[in-house]
């Protein structure tokens, strides 16, 4: 019944693309979309699946060349995507990440509205270097241990608390560059436009509003939620191996080999970029070697190929999309919006944050970004306001079970309802809005 329900959307937006009468180019483009986008949120094939569906039919319909559309599954910003991964995998295996969490939770003892900013430093935390939904998947039970010790009176904690690791885990990836795909997604596009970009330009730019946010999320759910009086937190001693102790060290050589890349390129006489650095550190792992075995094996690393074809698809995508003229039909379309750059910005928040309700924020935000680009470069403005505020906004999803997987995971836990998700997580994206395009106007 749900396959049939989606088939008959897909053939409903067909019929109606078909009935338009804009270029033939054009529609075969916004078919093929539309097929991935429903494909993508449904779920009904396989990610990786759906991701290599521009592969061939954008060359199969004469949309562009096979060679134009193959460079997408291979870019730098992949690449940079698996070696967080690998660092995740590593992470994990050794429980750092745990180490991590209980070491936070530890410090802020049994007050409730504490414990669950410790809550949100720890997912915010775990989201910055691997997925948010393994943040999620983490923070979880941990947060249904602290359930377990509250009385009935505490029912609004519980869904308060589930929905904070949510929505901490999808906030939480878009401070540093690799924490989420739409960062990497628009760092890809910032190359193409000759932005300067990288792993300290996007910390620089982004994480201020990132702990900005997640303060600010502290303060709505605990305004908006009765507190009990006392909670007990069960915190394990987890002690660091010798092999965990090894893998920090890595993580933060490469972090600061990110940091100071420009000084280190200048005393080396090399220019280094932080792919190079992140392949460089997270394939280290593999050959470092402790009680003569790797610190991290093959069958250790999670590498979800699934996400990173389907990363590459929505590339694609965007590419096909711009090469035959969709973002001239949305300037069009767009074109009664005064030339206002506040205008524009506040447009392409409003439009990235709804969206990605409905929409996978990956295919979102690569096919958005694109067609945002010509948008600022027809009205005069650089894009790179309009690329960040796609990247940031369209990872903001806190209304809909389906808008994210960290939403998906806590609803499925059965202390979150689809009417408390609704509730909290309107006000927080119009929250969210206005802090972003305050953020973004001021400081960027």
């Amino acid at each position: 019944m749900k396959t049939m329900t989606w088939l008959l959307v897909l053939l409903l937006v067909w019929f109606a693309v078909f009935l338009t009468t804009i270029d033939l180019k054009i529609k075969l483009s916004l078919l093929i979309l539309s097929l991935c986008v429903i494909l993508w949120t449904s779920e009904i094939v396989p990610l990786w699946v759906t991701g290599l569906i521009p592969l061939v039919a954008a060359p199969l319909l004469g949309l562009t060349s096979f060679l134009d559309v193959a460079k997408n599954y291979f870019s730098g910003v992949l690449l940079l995507f698996i070696s967080g991964f690998i660092f995740s995998s590593a992470v994990s295996k050794w429980k750092i990440d745990k180490k991590v969490v209980f070491s936070i939770l530890k410090i802020f003892g049994k007050n409730a509205k504490l414990t669950i900013l410790g809550v949100i430093l720890s997912t915010a935390l775990l989201s910055t270097f691997m997925a948010n939904t393994t943040a999620t998947a983490l923070m979880l039970p941990i947060g249904l241990g602290i359930l377990t010790a509250i009385k009935n009176e505490g029912k609004g904690y519980r869904t308060y608390l589930l929905l904070t690791i949510a929505y901490s885990a999808s906030i939480g990836g878009t401070g540093i560059l690799i924490g989420t795909t739409t960062n990497l997604i628009g760092a890809e596009y910032m190359m193409r436009e000759g932005i300067s970009t990288g792993f300290m330009m996007w910390a620089k730019a982004v994480m201020p509003f990132t702990l900005i946010l997640l303060f600010v999320l502290w303060l709505y759910m605990s305004w908006r939620t009765k507190m009990p009086e006392k909670i007990v937190v069960k915190v394990e001693d987890i002690k660091l191996s010798h092999e965990a102790k090894l893998v920090i060290l890595v993580l933060v050589l490469t972090v600061l080999a990110w940091l100071f890349r420009p000084y280190i390129s200048e005393k080396i006489g090399f220019q280094l970029n932080d792919i190079m650095i992140g392949i460089l550190g997270s394939f280290s792992l593999f050959f470092i070697q402790s009680n003569k075995k790797s610190i991290l094996r093959l069958k250790d690393a999670k590498i979800p190929w699934n996400i990173i074809l389907m990363i590459g698809g929505a590339l694609a995508l965007g590419n096909v999309l711009l090469n035959v003229g969709v973002s001239d039909l949305f300037i069009q379309v767009m074109g009664f919006l005064p030339k206002d750059e506040l205008v524009f910005l506040i447009a392409t928040a409003v439009i990235a944050n709804f969206s990605t309700e409905l929409i996978s924020n990956t295919a979102l935000s690569a096919t958005l970004i694109p067609v945002i680009v010509q948008f600022y470069k027809y009205a005069g403005f650089n894009p790179f306001l309009g690329i960040l505020t796609v990247a940031v906004c369209s990872d903001m999803a806190f209304m809909l079970p389906i808008a994210t997987p960290p939403n998906a995971i806590v609803v499925r836990s059965r202390y979150v309802n689809f009417r408390n998700m609704i509730s909290y997580g309107f006000f927080l994206n119009i929250i969210t809005i206005v802090l972003w395009v305050l953020y973004a106007w001021v400081v960027l």
